[in-house]
């Protein structure tokens, strides 16, 4: 499992720990050290120099590799934060699938972003919706698409699977920082507040992860997400949640996130999948 640190990544190692999955966690951080005694542990990067030397003996004798790794920006406005990330989506992950293949792992689940789809307003986004070729959104788009095209070129001996994930909700993810500037009324609606924002709680995408591998799908591409909800609706309820004040409404304000609605019914029919937790914290799933 690589990206098991992070947000997505804890979540999922406890369902698969209590799955009865062993798991074999690849991280090149301090944060390995945090994970449950019973994962084992390698530590190590998908832009290490030396991974093809490192990963293939690792790799070997393990049922299924499941791919979470990003390095998502904590500023989303700083124009070199996501270099990492991009780097791991464009490089580090198609040497991963490289590797698989190499190795004969039967089985990759390889997590994607939703964000890489058009901008389609108030319309329903399903799988059969082509990437974005806008070349303003090139530097987010190319990087992920040159990553999902290293899963699909895998042989047939490979079942592999992507899931195009919205933007993440839950603990150790943007909304903590959301809940925290409602708390202290400075997280305005942006625009008219109608923009669509399509989320999927981190414990959503380990119950996809676990139905993958239960059912083991092959050559699909999949949405995540919960009901899409309108900008203002979410904040508003976000707030009222935590008993903070109800956000004021600022027509000059960019969405921080294109106006996408995100439509997750393949998933259901084919995973028996549901975004339980919708897009609120788990506070207050259910």
């Amino acid at each position: 499992m690589v990206g098991a640190t992070g947000a997505a990544g804890r979540p999922l190692v406890d369902a698969l720990l209590a799955a009865g999955h062993e798991i074999t966690a690849m991280s090149p951080g301090p944060r390995l050290d945090q994970l449950p005694p019973a994962v084992r542990r390698l530590r190590a990067g998908l832009l290490d120099a030396d991974l093809e030397d490192v990963l293939p003996s690792r790799l070997a004798g393990h049922d299924a590799v499941v791919n979470l790794a990003t390095a998502v920006p904590a500023d989303d406005d700083d124009p070199r934060g996501w270099d990492l990330d991009s780097s791991i989506r464009e490089t580090g992950s198609p040497r991963l699938a490289r590797l698989v293949a190499q190795v004969g792992v039967p089985v990759l689940v390889q997590l994607s972003i939703s964000m890489i789809y058009p901008v389609r307003g108030a319309e329903w986004i399903d799988e059969s919706v082509p990437i974005d070729s806008d070349p303003e959104r090139a530097a987010l788009v190319g990087p992920t698409a040159a990553m999902e095209e290293a899963v699909i070129e895998l042989p047939r001996t490979c079942a592999w699977t992507i899931l195009r994930a919205a933007r993440f909700v839950g603990p150790a993810t943007i909304q903590d920082r959301q809940r925290e500037l409602l708390r202290a009324g400075k997280l305005p609606i942006p625009g008219d507040g109608s923009t669509f924002v399509s989320h999927v709680h981190v414990a959503d995408v380990a119950d996809a992860v676990l139905a993958v591998l239960d059912r083991r799908p092959s050559g699909e591409i999949l949405n995540l997400a919960a009901e899409p909800v309108t900008y203002e609706s979410y904040l508003t309820r976000l707030a009222r949640i935590d008993g903070a004040p109800q956000p004021a409404v600022d027509a000059d304000l960019e969405p921080d996130l294109d106006n996408q609605r995100i439509d997750s019914g393949r998933a259901q029919r084919l995973l028996g999948w549901t975004a339980r937790r919708g897009n609120w914290p788990e506070a207050i799933a259910g």
